[in-house]
């Protein structure tokens, strides 16, 4: 498992100006040196605006890599990213 140092998270114009809620369960790759790779939406909200835009925000946070011996060892994580109006 990975831990998220950084997380920004910016709510896409349209999902606030139509009064849209949804979240994208997000998969991808966390590299030894903290970046991510391969970024999927493993589960749509079901508007493409909010997965691109969670696609998009994940792909640019830093990770701190699962370490295995004191070594530090890429690995898969899984994460939920809520948007619009009552996001956690």
């Amino acid at each position: 498992m990975v831990d998220q140092l950084v997380r920004p998270q910016t709510t896409p114009a349209e999902v606030e100006a139509e009064g849209l809620n949804g979240f994208a369960l997000l998969k991808s790759v966390a590299e030894t040196d903290g970046s991510a790779r391969l970024m999927k939406v493993g589960i749509s909200s079901g508007w493409s605006m909010i997965d691109d835009a969670a696609s998009s925000a994940a792909a640019q946070w830093k990770y701190e890599p699962a370490l295995v011996d004191g070594k530090p060892v890429r690995s898969v994580i899984e994460y939920t990213l809520y948007f619009g109006k009552g996001s956690r």
